[in-house]
């Protein structure tokens, strides 16, 4: 991800998502990353389990290493450096149904992978209706997002960029129907929002 938050420079996050029952996942982002040279450290780590995200904090006198924070309150925050936002890979792919002018580029190897590449503009002015969205706050009203979308032969993206205003996204898909498990730190670890 680039952005003006990162400076300018990439900043890589790694991390595992879950479709099959309910949508879980778990992000983590390098210990001195772009964003907290520039100031803005985040969380270095972050997990969706059963609506709630736990983000990872400095450790506390009372040894709290994570904040829970209820899913709905983010999304109505619109906390673009929170990690599962533009990166959110379920949001990213949804965003595609609203992609107009899609063209085919060619054929590219993605990772050791054969794949046909297509570019698309999506209107992020629909895109703001539904703050569900991942970009909803972060890019103003009236700017596209042109997106880019790798897939192989079995029909599987295996990349997807996205560029909206200064801040881009890529994102690459390295397996699927990998079995992913994610739990809720431990309570006695976990400090809970408003708490």
């Amino acid at each position: 991800m680039t952005s003006p938050h990162t400076g300018g420079r990439p900043v890589e996050i790694k991390g595992a998502y879950s479709w099959a029952n309910g949508y879980t996942m778990e992000a983590r982002k390098p210990a001195g990353s772009a964003l907290e040279e520039a100031g803005k450290g985040g969380t270095a780590a972050v997990r969706l389990v059963q609506d709630s995200y736990f983000y990872e904090t400095e450790d506390d006198p009372e040894g709290k290493r994570w904040l829970k924070v209820k899913a709905a309150e983010v999304r109505e925050a619109s906390d673009a450096e929170a990690l599962g936002g533009p990166e959110n890979a379920v949001s990213a792919i949804t965003a595609l149904t609203s992609a107009k002018d899609v063209a085919r580029v060619g054929e590219q190897d993605v990772n050791g992978r054969s794949a046909t590449r297509y570019k698309a503009t999506i209107p992020l002015g629909k895109l703001h209706q539904d703050a569900e969205r991942p970009w909803h706050g972060v890019v103003p009203n009236g700017v596209d997002m042109v997106a880019e979308v790798w897939v192989d032969g079995k029909g599987v993206p295996v990349r997807l960029s996205q560029t909206a205003g200064a801040t881009t996204v890529v994102t690459d898909f390295l397996s699927f129907g990998v079995p992913v498990v994610v739990s809720a730190p431990p309570a006695r670890e976990t400090a809970e929002s408003g708490a």
